[in-house]
């Protein structure tokens, strides 16, 4: 793996070889200072915020799924770098540092700045959830055979400190100051400090969790036991649950988000092999709207889910590696909006959505530029290597994305690039 190569704006001011003389008269004075403040102004931001999220969500992502990290970020900088040979899954960049899994089993901490390798820490057991950083520490959810572990690393070091045995279907999500643990029918609220179990809950009927949604106090849970699928809602503050909503035997459920005042969910219906949205009442839990996406080309495979929603803007977007198109849909009456083939490969990332643009990443390891409007396609770049499932983010002005196989590299790009209708710049707003 060669190191990267790293391009900035950054300059430096040459120094003298005779400062006595400057410091002689007061105007030389001003030449220091002025020369001083210019090499300043190239290194930080014009807000004099340190790099990195200061104020954003530690998970790296919002209940929206927006991994734009705007909130108290130096929106200025604009770092461009790519480090060959380096594919790391699992990405989040928390306050100016990427963190993500390598080769199913290695945990790195990767400098935002200049795509430098802080640290790299190597696990016994795979690694078989995404990294939740919290706290200053990074949950690594570890299995092998019929046990998980759940391991706390420090996010500054990868020092491991400590870990605790879990079910081996549980699922774990953070909220609230809190670890929340759920899986073999019970509710465990886990101490970030320690691991150690603060309380402990059964929850009936809950028992092969597919994914968690936390938000605020509220925890929903996906779950799917001997085909069944069900949704649940349940009240952190209590424990117990507001609703249980049952979607019915043959359904793959995707990731949820959240708009307004539905829980929205891609639901895959194996036999009918078709792509759907379904929302749910947050407050009920009954059904608002159900809509179908696409038809699959083919049976789904065993391993393949139906995706992670993003709401942003008041729109629906979903990229499906099945279908080969992204959507976009407006969630009150849940009516299709547009839809794109694109270049008919399959969609692997998540949807960056950022100044009434759209970008997604395929199989092929191309970046597409959408009109957030319209779908149409504004721009397209190649990058080395092929894109898997993975959520972009978008920090300030730089993406950063992780690509596979042959050239496969994690970059730091220009989002300029990719979309070059904001290489002048765009307002960054508060979306958390």
């Amino acid at each position: 793996m060669t190191g990267p190569s790293y391009v900035s704006s950054a300059r430096s001011t040459p120094r003298s070889r005779h400062f006595g003389s400057f410091f002689r008269t007061r105007s030389w004075w001003g030449v220091v200072l002025l020369a001083l403040a210019s090499a300043v102004a190239w290194w930080m931001p014009w807000n004099f915020i340190p790099y990195g999220a200061k104020a954003s969500p530690m998970v790296g992502v919002n209940p929206s799924h927006l991994a734009v990290v705007e909130q108290g970020v130096n929106a200025y900088w604009n770092s461009y770098w790519r480090d060959k040979g380096l594919t790391l899954t699992s990405l989040r960049v928390v306050q100016g540092s990427i963190y993500g899994i390598e080769g199913g089993h290695r945990v790195l901490a990767v400098s935002a700045k200049d795509g430098r390798v802080a640290w790299r820490r190597t696990l016994s057991q795979p690694i078989s959830a995404p990294l939740i950083i919290a706290a200053g520490r990074i949950l690594v959810v570890t299995k092998r055979g019929g046990s998980s572990t759940l391991l706390a690393l420090s996010a500054a070091s990868g020092k491991p400190l400590w870990h605790r045995r879990m079910k081996a279907e549980s699922k774990v999500a953070y909220t609230q100051g809190q670890i929340w643990v759920v899986g073999g029918g019970k509710l465990v609220d886990r101490s970030p400090t320690t691991g150690r179990p603060v309380s402990s809950r059964s929850i009936s009927g809950l028992a092969r969790p597919s994914s968690l949604l936390a938000v605020g106090p509220s925890l929903y849970i996906s779950d799917r036991s001997h085909g069944q699928v069900a949704e649940y809602r349940l009240d952190l503050t209590t424990h117990r649950p507001v609703w249980r909503t049952s979607l019915g035997l043959g359904f793959r459920v995707g990731v949820a988000t959240l708009s307004g005042s539905t829980l929205d969910l891609p639901i895959l219906a194996e036999r009918a092999g078709t792509l759907a949205i379904v929302a749910l009442s947050l407050k009920t839990g009954h059904m608002r709207w159900q809509l179908t996406l696409g038809v699959l080309p083919a049976p789904p495979s065993k391993s393949a889910g139906a995706g992670m929603l993003v709401s942003a803007d008041g729109t629906l977007y979903l990229a499906s590696a099945l279908t080969h198109a992204i959507y976009a849909v407006a969630p009150g009456p849940g009516r299709l909006l547009w839809q794109n083939e694109l270049g008919q490969e399959p969609l692997m990332t998540t949807p960056v959505v950022v100044a009434n643009q759209v970008v997604v990443g395929d199989q092929t390891g191309v970046l597409w530029d959408i009109d957030q409007k319209s779908g149409q396609v504004e721009h397209r770049v190649k990058l080395t290597g092929s894109f898997f499932p993975e959520v972009p983010f978008l920090v300030g002005r730089t993406l950063y994305v992780s690509t596979s196989g042959r050239g496969a590299e994690l970059a730091g790009v220009r989002f300029g690039r990719v979309v070059p209708s904001l290489a002048g710049g765009y307002q960054i707003g508060d979306r958390h």
